[in-house]
């Protein structure tokens, strides 16, 4: 009988959003592992768009006018699902009806373009067109290895919870990402959504916050990890981490559940760099848990 394919525990990719992308906690992880850590969040993504962007759920757009033209670019819209979003700085590898080119947002109007890559024939589109977004380049804003033999940190759903959707559709996103994975056997951890600073223990954000975490838990069991407890827990070595000393702010920052004010990096909680070393101390001490390193 042929073993299953697993994914390599040496090479991992993480889907996040800004906290991931501020912090820079993915390389901060991999020096502590030895491991490669490769970071493929983007700042403000949800989990429906990390699931694009990985190739798991399909794309779909109407070209204004009907028509690719034979060079220059041309209006996207109409995306389906419709929670599809771009953000300004990135631009994505893709094809559409065999013209390959990239999805850009421009600033100059707000719209979505896709731009030929070189000169060709005119193509007709009428209606929806599937529109393949290539993650088989590793850039820093598409899969960054997803297809490859890649294990996979989800650090997504902040944006989930932040914009109303619902939690069973995080939920969801995560699964047909673990099954549409090239491994039969995929190595993944799913971390805590980090709390912002107006989440307190006791509010009524505090309360949905824990709802969503306690959700992820329930569905994805010993995967489930909680690096940012684990620097809650541990205050004056996360500090020592993040070669901070402790200011009168800290202790109560913790005592109500949200990042240590000399850990984050701008008034709604972020972690900083230096904290997001401190942040890559709870991950390692989580993969340690499950025997990932």
């Amino acid at each position: 009988m042929a073993t299953p394919k697993r994914s390599s525990r040496k090479r991992w990719v993480h889907f996040g959003d800004s906290f991931t992308r501020v912090s820079k906690v993915a390389p901060a992880l991999g020096e502590l592992t030895g491991y490669m850590h490769l970071d493929a969040s983007v700042p403000g993504d949800n989990s429906l768009t990390a699931a694009i962007r990985s190739g798991s759920i399909g794309l779909k757009g109407e070209v204004l006018g009907g028509k690719i033209p034979s060079s220059g670019d041309i209006e996207v819209l109409n995306f389906a699902p419709h929670g599809y979003k771009m953000l300004e700085q990135w631009d994505y590898n893709a094809e559409i009806l065999g013209v390959r080119g990239i999805l850009i947002l421009r600033s100059t109007d707000g719209k979505v373009h896709f731009e030929r890559n070189r000169p060709g024939h005119e193509v007709d589109a009428p209606g929806a067109s599937e529109i393949i977004l290539d993650p088989t380049r590793e850039q820093q804003h598409l899969g960054q290895g997803f297809h490859t033999n890649s294990s996979i940190v989800f650090a997504i759903g902040r944006n989930d919870l932040d914009t109303q959707q619902e939690v069973g559709g995080l939920v969801d996103h995560i699964r047909v990402m673990i099954d549409k994975h090239p491994a039969e056997q995929v190595e993944f951890v799913v971390t805590e959504i980090p709390p912002w600073q107006n989440e307190k223990i006791g509010t009524p954000e505090r309360e949905k916050l824990d709802a969503w975490n306690n959700r992820l838990k329930e569905e994805f069991g010993d995967r489930y990890i909680e690096p940012v407890q684990w620097v809650l827990k541990h205050l004056e070595k996360s500090l020592s981490l993040a070669d901070k000393r402790m200011t009168r702010l800290d202790r109560p920052s913790v005592e109500s559940g949200v990042i240590p004010v000399s850990l984050k990096e701008d008034e709604r909680g972020h972690f900083s760099i230096d904290g997001g070393k401190a942040w890559a101390m709870g991950m390692y001490e989580e993969f340690k848990r499950l025997h990932l390193v």
